[in-house]
C-alpha cells in the first residue's frame, strides 16, 4: 500500500491516512498518521495557497471526533500546540511554523458546535475499521482515557 506523504513535522513523515471533508474534490478536513501511529488532524484554511493548521491528537480524539462525541474546532482547540505549514511546490518546502494554540486565528476554524457527521458510505466504512483498531488495542492506557473523556465532558459543560 503506497502512503501519501502530506507533512513532515519535527522530521516525522505525516502520511495522508483519510479525507473526512472536502470541497470540489479539494481535502480540507484529513486525519493523517506519522510511522508510530501518532495521529494528526490537519485543516485546509486556504484552498489557494495550501496553508493548513495541523495538530497532533490522540486516539482518544479521533475516536471522538468521528462520532461526534466533540465538536471539530474543539478537537484542535484542546491541544497546546499547531503548526501552521504553507504548501511548497514540493513537501520539502513547506514552510512550517510551530505556534502555542492561543495564536490560532479562530476565523480559520470550524463554526463553533459543529461536530462531524458520516455522510458517505467511504466514511463510515473508515470509521468501523478504525473502530475495531481502537477497540482491539488492549495496550491502551486506560488512565489516559479516563483522563481525556473527564477533560472532553469539562470543557462540554
Amino acid at each position: 500500500m503506497n502512503k501519501e506523504l502530506c507533512f513532515i513535522l519535527e522530521n516525522k513523515n505525516v502520511y495522508l491516512d483519510h479525507i473526512l471533508v472536502d470541497y470540489e474534490y479539494v481535502p480540507i478536513f484529513l486525519l493523517c498518521k506519522d510511522d508510530e501511529c501518532q495521529y494528526y488532524l490537519a485543516l485546509c484554511t486556504n484552498i489557494e495557497n495550501g496553508e493548513y493548521i495541523v495538530v497532533k491528537i490522540s486516539l482518544l480524539s479521533v475516536y471522538n471526533l468521528l462520532h461526534g462525541n466533540i465538536a471539530m474546532r474543539d478537537v484542535i482547540l484542546n491541544q497546546k500546540m499547531f503548526w501552521k505549514v504553507v504548501s511548497g511546490d514540493e513537501i520539502k518546502n513547506d514552510i512550517i511554523n510551530q505556534y502555542p494554540i492561543n495564536h490560532i486565528n479562530d476565523q480559520d476554524l470550524p463554526e463553533k458546535d459543529v461536530k462531524f457527521k458520516i455522510l458517505q458510505k467511504h466514511i463510515k466504512e473508515y470509521v468501523q475499521k478504525f473502530d475495531k483498531e481502537f477497540f482491539a488495542l488492549e495496550q491502551y492506557n486506560k488512565e489516559e482515557w479516563w483522563r481525556e473523556i473527564l477533560q472532553t465532558l469539562s470543557t462540554d459543560i
